[in-house]
């Protein structure tokens, strides 16, 4: 089983995380003329299929970590909080730097990098169309460099990926993996 589980690991769980970002830009660039008004209408729309959805389970999962260390006081680890502890730092961390680099909701963390890169995305499209080939090779460093912002610990494997798109420029990241 540990062989099976290998294979399925590297051929297929280490590419879903590029190809959801990849398909992210996509869509989040086709058919966009990338004004002010289209931006914040698609700010608007990631909101609530991205930002809501992120919210809810992390304070949920905070919220059963705290009931469960505080109920279940002596079959519990003791590393969460208890109720009494929580403080406004506890609160803010669990969106982001909760463990490490991740928040509360583990499995959230590309929700989170991807939400940061949709903010960004404004000057992910000016870098795309004005220094083309340079910028990518650049993301594509710092993102198999394995090089993080200092802020929420975000690497770069979203941004990389979610500039991969094809309507912004004549080049991207296709282009940059056909040469290499």
């Amino acid at each position: 089983y540990a062989g099976i589980y290998q294979m399925l690991d590297t051929m297929c769980f280490s590419v879903s995380v590029p190809l959801f970002a990849l398909m992210a830009g996509y869509l989040f660039f086709w058919k966009v003329d990338f004004t002010a008004q289209t931006y914040t209408k698609k700010l608007k729309s990631r909101a609530k299929t991205l930002l809501v959805p992120y919210l809810f389970w992390n304070v949920l999962e905070w919220l059963l970590l705290i009931v469960a260390n505080t109920m279940l006081l002596p079959f519990t680890s003791g590393r969460n909080a208890h109720l009494w502890e929580v403080g406004f730092m506890d609160w803010l961390s669990i969106f982001g730097h909760y463990r490490g680099s991740f928040p509360v909701n583990i499995q959230f963390w590309y929700i989170r990098d991807l939400m940061v890169t949709v903010l960004l995305s404004p000057a992910i499209y000016w870098a795309i169309k004005r220094l083309k080939f340079v910028f990518v090779v650049i993301l594509g460093a710092l993102c198999f460099g394995g090089i993080k912002l200092p802020v929420l610990q975000i690497g770069f494997t979203i941004p990389f990926f979610f500039s991969g798109f094809k309507k912004t420029s004549d080049f991207c990241l296709f282009d940059v993996l056909y040469i290499l």
